[in-house]
């Protein structure tokens, strides 16, 4: 039997998509496994995930402080949720003096 990747968009008020969260992400052991540092950081960077794009690039200094966490701790959950599967980090050059982190939520792996 193949099972569909299911997803929740998060929309706000003004019904923009925003966010997204694969089911299989949060519903799997290798989520569950994650510190709760890593889980909370993968919640705060959901609403700057584009709906299309999936990506987005939020400065850690942002994460740290929606989270309460300090930039080492968001750094090792962001290396952790990398490590995971659950974001690729890359790099966005918007010139040539500014390069920032690009994170990309990945569809997650489905047993078939």
């Amino acid at each position: 039997m193949e099972r569909e990747d299911a997803e929740f968009v998060v929309t706000d008020e003004r019904r923009r998509q925003f966010g997204v969260v694969y089911q299989d992400h949060v519903d799997s052991d290798a989520f569950r496994d994650l510190t709760p540092h890593a889980r909370c950081v993968y919640y705060a960077l959901l609403p700057f995930v584009g709906y299309e794009s999936r990506q987005a690039w939020p400065k850690v200094s942002k994460l740290a402080g929606i989270t309460g966490f300090s930039r080492s701790t968001v750094f090792r959950s962001l290396r952790s949720l990398q490590d995971g599967g659950f974001i690729h980090v890359g790099k966005k050059e918007f010139n040539r003096y500014r390069v920032v982190n690009l994170y990309t939520l990945l569809s997650p792996v489905v047993a078939s």
